[in-house]
């Protein structure tokens, strides 16, 4: 049997191994389903407000649970989320993470110089 382990368990009998094979997936599963569900409330959070765009920053695209982000992270490696293709694909994948994302300032008209 192959250990999904990183380490090395040659001096671990069977049943410890099996055990803390089981405990290592049991707490994945846990934490992903937290993250899914912290996920949610997010969203809900994103819904019920009004966000601003930052001068000199932009305004906030998705916001995401930490054990969403890292995922993606340890699956795909940093460079991931500085990919906007990346970014896009997670939106539309997953429209709870996107953030409505409004301007800084107030305009009115369009813009032609007053004389």
């Amino acid at each position: 049997m192959k250990s999904i382990l990183p380490v090395s368990t040659e001096n671990l009998g069977t049943f410890a191994m099996e055990t803390l094979e089981k405990e290592c997936l049991r707490g994945w599963s846990k934490r992903r389903y937290e993250g899914l569900r912290n996920q949610r409330l997010i969203a809900e959070h994103n819904r019920a407000q009004e966000w601003k765009s930052l001068d000199g920053i932009g305004g906030m695209e998705l916001s995401l649970d930490p054990e969403v982000y890292f995922y993606w992270i340890q699956k795909e490696g940093p460079q991931f989320w500085r990919d906007k293709k990346n970014r896009k694909w997670i939106a539309e994948r997953f429209p709870q993470t996107k953030v409505k994302s409004g301007g800084t300032k107030a305009q009115v008209g369009w813009g032609a110089p007053c004389q």
